[in-house]
């Protein structure tokens, strides 16, 4: 038997509404009964409507979804790696789906400003962010970080990934990172490097090889992956750490040297370059994501649509023939496995993070 239960108060003109003259004690009970039972009945109409309304119309809208422009928002300024990927994936996304996916890039404050306007967004799968692994990693090393991946967000999936390659001045003289660790060992703390920022993966990379080569080196952090490029060519540093893509034209201008691939095998667009494992490091695979993130509490059924259009966009020729000029890697991790993969990076991740003290307050 279906049961009514409004236990909100009765207003004024619902008094009004009831069956009248109601006097208790001028009034015959099973009058009482049955103008309650009337009322009770009205009642339960309403509430029984209202309920229906709340359940089935956030369902009616994702229904359509999506019925109106998407924005992707980039938390990194026009020209990086995250520009370029989101911008190729809005295009390839709004010929598919004959809806506009508008580039929205919103930098700053070593990209939580994006995020975190992002995770405050409405969650109707019509903003969503396109971030880098740093989204992960902030949280870790400062504590002021206005939102967290565990509540605010939601991992979509995790699109393309590249490895790093080491470079050096060719003034330098030396030809892999075997011979840099070795140099570096004869002038503890003499060397230096550079990096995009403070707390970049660039920054953690590079502390990655002081810890396993045990040397001491100069951070010096620049705002930016191309100035800190551009530190290494005026030999302002003498080491940075950066994607292949990024380096080959100074390579082959002769500009800058590569010494040092951290991926499984040799790069593509660098195959002269050896791997970290084939100069005796061993466990150095490290490379950098990009991936897909929704405001918390978007419908599944919303975030499923939204998933399915995102991999049909990476299927097309045009954003491979594009990722693959960057020298990205589709490197595809859906929903729960997504979740997890970043659980499991952090951990690893942390405990390099508290031995270096990167810290970003």
């Amino acid at each position: 038997m279906t049961q009514c239960a409004d236990l909100t108060p009765i207003s004024s003109i619902e008094m009004k509404a009831l069956p009248m003259p109601y006097n208790l004690l001028q009034t015959n009970p099973s009058h009482i009964a049955h103008a309650l039972i009337q009322f009770i009945a009205h009642r339960c109409i309403h509430f029984t409507a209202l309920l229906a309304l709340a359940i089935f119309a956030p369902m009616a809208g994702a229904q359509v979804y999506p019925s109106k422009p998407i924005r992707l928002v980039v938390p990194a300024v026009p020209g990086g790696s995250s520009d370029s990927i989101s911008r190729m994936l809005a295009k390839v996304m709004s010929e598919q789906n004959g809806i506009q996916v508008i580039v929205d890039n919103r930098a700053g404050a070593s990209g939580t400003i994006g995020s975190a306007y992002v995770a405050n967004s409405p969650p109707d799968g019509y903003t969503f962010l396109l971030s880098d692994g740093t989204i992960a990693l902030y949280p870790l090393m400062a504590s002021n970080v206005p939102y967290t991946i565990e509540k605010d967000l939601i991992p979509v999936a995790q699109l393309v990934s590249t490895n790093f390659v080491f470079a050096v001045n060719p003034k330098l003289n030396v030809s892999s990172v075997k011979e840099f660790v070795t140099l570096a060992a004869s002038r503890p703390g003499k060397l230096t490097y550079s990096t995009p920022g403070n707390g970049s993966l660039g920054h953690l990379v590079m502390e990655t090889l002081k810890s396993k080569a045990n040397v001491d080196l100069l951070h010096v952090p620049y705002k930016g992956a191309a100035p800190a490029m551009m530190g290494l060519i005026s030999q302002d540093v003498d080491i940075t750490v950066t994607s292949p893509a990024s380096l080959r034209g100074f390579v082959e201008s002769g500009k800058l040297k590569p010494i040092g691939f951290t991926g499984a095998k040799r790069s593509a667009i660098l195959p002269d370059v050896p791997t970290m494992d084939e100069q005796g490091f061993s466990n150095f695979q490290l490379s950098a994501w990009w991936g897909i993130f929704l405001p918390s509490g978007v419908l599944p059924v919303v975030s499923e649509k939204l998933t399915s259009m995102i991999l049909s966009a990476l299927r097309a020729p045009e954003f491979q023939k594009h990722s693959g000029g960057l020298s990205l890697d589709i490197a595809l991790v859906v929903g729960k496995a997504f979740s997890q993969s970043i659980i499991d990076q952090n951990r690893n991740w942390k405990e390099l993070i508290d031995k270096s003290n990167v810290k970003l307050d």
